[in-house]
This record gives structure tokens, C-alpha cells and sequence, in this order.
């Protein structure tokens, strides 16, 4: 198994080799918790997953081992379904609880004795993270249960994720100041050393990326997000269509069979040209695909053998109904088709 991770730069996944976890996580801590299995599936644990997420991230940051009991023993849960979770699933669920974009997750695989096991790495935040909502859900005795409560903030006690009291909040607003502090003073330190005829500009931070780090980027709306230029569309999205289907076809063999159409297919189904990092129209010419989109449709068929075939068999029930669709606005008066257009019918 590979680990997973969150490139701060490309916003990508990033696949690296197979770890083995170290000796100092043998029990709990402030920075360590552990868990014995994990279903992405299942609300509660969701919301306990989350309410542990923020309370290590408000402590300065830390570890989560799942497939670990609390004992420090491996618990032989298969841990297939969180390390195959996507990254933006994590950031989607902390975002729905705190209304913040936390992206600071990593996922890996790592061995522990003689299994392996799940190590989620979480790190710490710039501001306090508060939930804006409750962490409501139903155990399977039917019962209700809180996992937090709105407006809280949770840290780590130790090895427990409790409320904060307000002496934890006033550590981490030092610490916050703390750092300020320090940054101040480096700033100072520039200007101060500035040689002389030094011009010095003051505005607002801007993060961007480090020059050439970059080969590809996941377009977004957020405006905290690091600044790049746009590169030339040729280099992004630099196959035509017949060059997908040969570039999935050598890929992955010769007896994968896949054509034009399906790639069509893929294009209504799954609207694949409304997604930026996978399609480019030029202003003249056809449409461009990117090295993204490849790697998409290789994940779809490396993960169900039998994709191609259910997407052929649904291209085909779609195309049926749009030509039913198409039959009966022909038998239509105009005024009732634009009627029956404007009704979503």
C-alpha cells in the first residue's frame, strides 16, 4: 500500500512509498490518538473523526492511527477504505463543521507490527477552529449521541479530546501573539539590514509558489489560495481525443479495448468537459484533454474491471432516451415545445 498526500503545491495526491510507524506512539497522547476502525460510510464516525481532527489541529497538530485499539494493539481492521478516501473528503466534512478550509491532512499507509494500519496526519492551525454546527448522530442502539456541541472548541487533554477551558484559550492566543511577535521581528530585521537606497514596500501577504515547483495546478475560488501564473493551455491539456484513447490503450495494454465513443461516452455521463483540469477549448479548433483526465479514466478501470462495459451499456440507455426526447418534441406545436423546454421536461 502507498501513502496518499495532499501536495501543498499542485493540490494533487501524491503517492510514496510504505512506512513503518515509530516506537513513541505505543500509547496516547496530546498529539497521538488512536482508533480501531473507521467507516467512511457511517455518520458517528464522522463526527468523531472530525471532533478529533479539531482538537489536534487546535493543539498544535498530531497523529491519528486508525486500525489501533486502545491498548496500542493493532486491531487487524482493514484500513483499504480510509486510505483510499479522497484528501477533499476529509476538508469538505471539517469545512461542514467549522465553515473553515482546513487542508493541513495527510494520509499513509504504515506498518505496525505486523499489520498495517492507517496514520492520518493533522496539522496545526493558524486560528482556532470552532464548530458551527452539532455533532449529532444515532448509535446503533438507536440512541442519540453528542460528539460536540455548536460553538465549542476542542483540544487535546492529554489523550482526550475535551472542550477547551479558558486557560486554553488563552495558551493558544499567546502562542498566536508569540509568533506575530517573532515575524515582526524578522521584518524588522530586513529593514534594518536593508543596504542603503533600499526601497521598502509594505502590502498585503501573498502566497505563491516557488518558481518552476510547478508542472500542473487544480483550479479553484479560493482567494487564500497560493497565487501561480496560468500556463499555456498546450502544456496542460496538450491530447486531442484519438490521443487519449491511444494513451489509455498503451497504458494499460493492448487488451484493454477502448474507443472514441466511449470517451464520448464519459464526456456526457460524467461531464467531463465542464471540469477545467480535464478539458480546454481553444477558441478555434477541437478540444484539448489533459493528463489528468487520462489518469482518471485508468483510476475507473483499474478499480472496476467492468467499467467500460457499464459505461457503454449507460452511453447507450442515454442516447436512446435523447433520441425519445427528440421523436417527441418533432410531433410538438413550437409554442408547447418551448413550453415543455422551459418546464424541464
Amino acid at each position: 500500500m502507498t501513502e496518499i498526500a495532499l501536495s501543498p503545491t499542485s493540490g494533487l495526491l501524491i503517492a510514496k512509498p510504505p512506512a513503518t510507524v515509530s516506537n513513541e506512539h505505543n500509547c496516547e497522547s496530546a498529539a497521538c490518538d488512536f482508533k480501531g476502525e473507521f467507516d467512511p460510510a457511517d455518520k458517528g464516525h464522522w463526527c468523531e473523526l472530525i471532533k478529533d481532527f479539531v482538537a489536534l489541529a487546535n493543539t498544535g497538530g498530531g497523529k491519528l492511527l486508525i486500525g489501533v485499539g486502545d491498548d496500542g494493539i493493532p486491531t487487524g481492521f482493514n484500513c483499504s477504505s480510509i486510505l483510499e478516501t479522497d484528501i477533499a473528503l476529509f476538508v469538505d466534512q471539517l469545512h461542514k463543521y467549522t465553515d473553515m478550509h482546513f487542508a493541513k491532512i495527510s494520509v499513509r499507509a504504515v506498518q505496525l507490527a505486523a499489520f498495517e494500519i492507517a496514520e492520518v496526519e493533522v496539522g496545526s492551525a493558524a486560528s482556532l477552529l470552532v464548530f458551527n454546527q452539532a455533532g449529532n448522530y444515532l448509535r446503533e442502539n438507536g440512541k442519540q449521541k453528542n460528539a460536540f456541541v455548536q460553538g465549542a472548541v476542542y483540544v487535546r487533554h492529554g489523550p482526550k479530546s475535551e472542550p477547551a477551558t479558558s486557560e486554553d484559550i488563552r495558551a493558544f492566543i499567546e502562542k498566536k501573539i508569540q509568533v506575530e511577535r517573532e515575524e515582526i521581528l524578522i521584518n524588522l530585521r530586513k529593514v534594518v539590514e536593508a543596504p542603503v537606497g533600499a526601497v521598502v514596500s509594505v502590502g498585503p501577504p501573498r502566497e505563491t509558489a516557488p518558481a518552476g515547483s510547478l508542472d500542473r495546478v487544480r483550479l479553484v475560488t479560493d482567494p487564500h489560495a497560493p497565487g501561480v501564473v496560468l500556463m499555456d493551455p498546450n502544456t496542460t491539456h496538450p491530447y486531442r481525443l484519438r490521443e487519449v484513447v491511444s494513451e489509455v490503450i498503451q497504458r494499460l495494454g493492448d487488451e484493454t479495448c477502448i474507443s472514441v465513443h466511449d470517451i464520448l461516452g464519459i464526456r456526457r455521463l460524467y461531464q467531463t468537459n465542464s471540469n477545467q483540469a480535464y478539458y480546454y477549448k481553444p477558441k478555434t479548433g477541437s478540444g484539448q484533454y489533459s493528463e489528468a483526465l487520462i489518469q482518471w479514466i485508468l483510476d475507473q478501470i483499474k478499480a472496476d474491471h467492468d467499467f467500460l462495459v457499464k459505461l457503454r451499456e449507460r452511453h447507450h440507455e442515454w442516447v436512446l432516451q435523447q433520441n425519445s426526447q427528440r421523436r417527441k418534441a418533432a410531433t410538438l406545436p413550437p409554442g408547447e415545445w418551448r413550453y415543455s423546454r422551459s418546464s424541464g421536461t
